[in-house]
């Protein structure tokens, strides 16, 4: 499988802005993020799988994931990890 850089894709495609970007990379969406250096201000929603344990090696827990996007100036809107679940998603809008 061919892979490439989230960062590198938008580049290649001339996108400076994002509406809504939709993450789900069996653990690996915290490198997703960061791979994006400070053009993560570009995004307004980010929807992204979240785990309360690490299921896949490496993979970063939904607190590092919270804390990242919150340093960037994303406020989380919702979740749905509820009755004990421990994988799920989360719905992040940038707070400006």
């Amino acid at each position: 499988i061919n892979t490439v850089f989230l960062s590198s894709w938008l580049d290649e495609k001339k996108i400076s802005d994002i509406d809504l970007i939709w993450i789900d990379a069996q653990g690996m969406e915290l490198k997703i993020f960061k791979s994006l250096g400070d053009r993560i201000k570009n995004i307004k929603c980010i929807f992204t799988e979240v785990s309360l344990k690490e299921f896949y090696e490496g993979s970063s827990s939904y607190d590092e994931v919270k804390k990242y996007l919150k340093n960037y100036g994303f406020k989380l809107v919702a979740d749905d990890l509820s009755n004990g679940q421990l994988m799920g998603n989360a719905f992040f809008v940038w707070d400006h």
